[in-house]
């Protein structure tokens, strides 16, 4: 869904390729996918990109990312610091480095602790 919305952010790029397999409904994903992007109606990915998550989940997606404190999970980030490449989505080559770091396939990004079991990595 990340692209899908990064899609409806930039309305003028069209996909190439789209990729569903995961997701428990793939046959509505690819309807809406294709209205979207075949018919250009606007709305029709809406529906698919409200997301169900609690309150406090989205809050703890809006952590700070702004400063890097391994002091949050001092297990966690040595394990993913030590252990690796990773893989995302069956595409091997992310490399989290320490000080938060992240080398993809796609280019650089950051990485951090957002709690002691979880980080995210833009």
């Amino acid at each position: 869904f990340l692209s899908a919305h990064i899609h409806e952010r930039f309305p003028a790029l069209t996909p190439v390729a789209i990729h569903v397999s995961y997701q428990q409904r793939p046959e509505r994903l690819m309807v809406a996918f294709s209205e979207r992007f075949g018919t250009g109606n606007k709305h029709a990915l809406k529906p698919l990109l409200i997301e169900r998550i609690s309150k406090e989940q989205r809050a703890m997606c809006r952590g700070d990312r702004a400063s890097f404190d391994e002091a949050i999970a001092p297990r966690l980030v040595r394990f993913v610091t030590t252990h690796g490449p990773w893989q995302w989505s069956g595409t091997s080559g992310l490399q989290f480095y320490p000080r938060g770091e992240l080398r993809t396939p796609w280019g650089s990004g950051r990485w951090g602790p957002l709690q002691p079991d979880l980080l995210y990595a833009d």
